[in-house]
């Protein structure tokens, strides 16, 4: 009957045979399983261990050869190439399992490479270990009674020769039969001696044994969550208070556009470059809808044929925020929205010109998208070395060399835009002048805008005093809905008004008198 140590040892000696025998033949994936059979083992028996000399010694030396197996496994980049995939990934995997396994081993790791001792029967022992594995099992009988007699000759050894065939047998272990007799004394007494002696390391043996150990202890620095708190906070009020010095100093500005290059060709310049960039892999559509706000706020003053085009795009930019099915637009965007599209209704029936929309043709937004494109990039490689604002401008004239046909000046490409769009609004009819040329459709827009209210209407809980306050906005939209539905009447576009009626009298067919002007007066509130 074998005894606990006896079983052990031989089913970590079995793995071991194993893994080298992988090793000679590059078999990973084998490694890998036999690797976690191996660390499996080595946990169930870790009572045996612990009692008889703690790790043993070819387990160290394993862990060793395995690192550096798989380091130079690694580095081999043509060989790791010819590996199948399979094989590959086990090399990847075996690597990460030997940095996590190996960090509890690490001084045992360290002694044994500063004194790797390897005897003649261990290095046989590892030139027979293929044949061995292929062999039949009446060597590990024989090993087994070869290990029985060598306890026994040590149980008859008094002190001071138990010591000496101690220190002789440190360099035969890497033998199966001498393994077994010295990293598995069955002597209790010996080895809580060497627990004593040797700090839980008795599988050392030789010069290693004896020589002096150095025990570093790492203290855990606890770091205050408050700390780093405060550390962050102050970091960032340090890096607040440098922007608003470098604003006050006029080191940087927040305008989109300089003030004195402010003009309306400028203006739609800027818009085509923004909105070629929607769509585009890691194009932000926030900053997108920020900028084309920001410029609807500047092209107020040039008047509606500039004002109208860039609301047409932000409204365009706030449905973009939407990407799927399932999403709605919040309560605050919903109503900025509808504030914009109030905005184009306004300039179309609130003053006493008549402006009406006109639609662009897709070949002409196509080039103005191109054109804006190519010119972003001429100028940004025209002015890269400029140095400030009038230099990159002076660049960018120098590189173009426009000329001025009726001063012989030289000029801008946005002097001579805007020359050019004078020119051709001066030749302009009224009717022609009053008609704004715009990408989009406003039916279309409020279609959208009713859609999204009644999804939000679904989404949002009954339950809840939102969804009373969302019912209010049900008049903001009856009326946008009244405006432009008048609008598309007064342009002889009966196919829009009557979609717009439609909707109308969805939202207002079902209520009384009384019971919609509440619901008004409430809007107004």
């Amino acid at each position: 009957v074998k005894s606990a140590k006896d079983r052990a040892f031989e089913a970590f000696e079995t793995h071991v045979k194993t893994i080298r025998n992988a090793m000679k033949i590059r078999d990973f994936n084998k490694i890998q399983s036999q690797f976690d059979e191996l660390t499996k083992a080595m946990a169930k028996g870790k009572n045996v261990i612990n009692q008889h000399g703690g790790v043993p010694r070819f387990y160290v030396r394993l862990l060793c050869d395995l690192e550096d197996f798989v380091k130079s496994s690694l580095a081999d980049k043509a060989a790791f190439k010819k590996l199948s995939a399979s094989n590959g990934r086990a090399l990847n995997r075996m690597k990460l399992t030997l940095r996590k396994h190996n960090k509890q081993y690490e001084a045992v790791m360290a002694q044994y490479r500063a004194n790797p001792t390897v005897s003649s029967s261990e290095s046989e022992a590892e030139e027979s270990s293929s044949s061995e594995s292929e062999s039949d099992d009446s060597d590990d009988s024989d090993s087994s009674s070869d290990s029985d007699d060598s306890d026994s000759d040590d149980e008859e050894e008094d002190d001071e020769s138990e010591s000496d065939s101690g220190s002789e047998s440190g360099s035969d272990d890497g033998d199966d039969d001498e393994d077994d007799s010295d990293d598995w004394a069955s002597d209790s007494s010996s080895s809580s001696d060497s627990d004593d002696s040797d700090d839980g390391f008795g599988e050392l043996k030789g010069r290693a044994r004896w020589l002096k150990k150095t025990t570093t202890v790492k203290e855990k620095v606890v770091k205050d969550k408050g700390e780093r708190a405060k550390a962050r906070a102050e970091a960032k009020d340090a890096a607040t208070a440098a922007k608003v010095a470098a604003e006050a100093t006029g080191t940087i500005t927040k305008a989109i556009i300089p003030e004195a290059q402010l003009n309306p060709s400028v203006l739609t310049r800027k818009m085509n470059e923004i909105v070629s960039s929607r769509g585009r892999r890691g194009t932000d559509s926030k900053s997108i809808l920020r900028s084309l706000e920001g410029l609807s706020r500047l092209a107020i003053k040039f008047g509606p044929r500039v004002e109208i085009p860039i609301l047409m795009h932000v409204v365009t930019a706030m449905f973009d925020l939407q990407r799927n099915m399932d999403d709605y637009m919040d309560t605050p965007s919903w109503n900025s929205c509808a504030s914009y599209l109030d905005r184009i209704a306004e300039v179309l029936d609130g003053s006493d010109e008549k402006w009406t929309l006109g639609t662009l043709s897709a070949d002409v937004v196509a080039d103005d998208m191109l054109s804006a494109a190519a010119a972003k990039g001429g100028r940004m490689k025209a002015a890269a070395g400029a140095e400030g604002a009038s230099g990159a401008v002076d660049a960018v004239a120098a590189d173009e060399n426009l000329i001025n046909p009726e001063t012989g000046e030289r000029e801008t490409a946005d002097e001579r835009a805007e020359r050019q769009r004078e020119e051709k609004e001066a030749a302009m009819s009224p009717e022609e002048f009053h008609t704004i040329p715009v990408v989009g459709s406003v039916a279309l827009f409020m279609s959208r805008l009713d859609e999204e209210y009644n999804k939000s209407l679904q989404r949002i809980s009954p339950h809840t005093p939102d969804y009373i306050v969302r019912l209010r906005d049900e008049a903001k939209l009856i009326d946008l809905l009244a405006k432009y539905q008048n609008y598309f009447v007064r342009i002889d576009n009966e196919a829009d008004a009557a979609e717009l009626a439609q909707l109308r009298i969805e939202h207002v067919y079902y209520k009384h008198d009384t019971i919609a002007e509440q619901v008004a007066r409430s809007a107004a509130f």
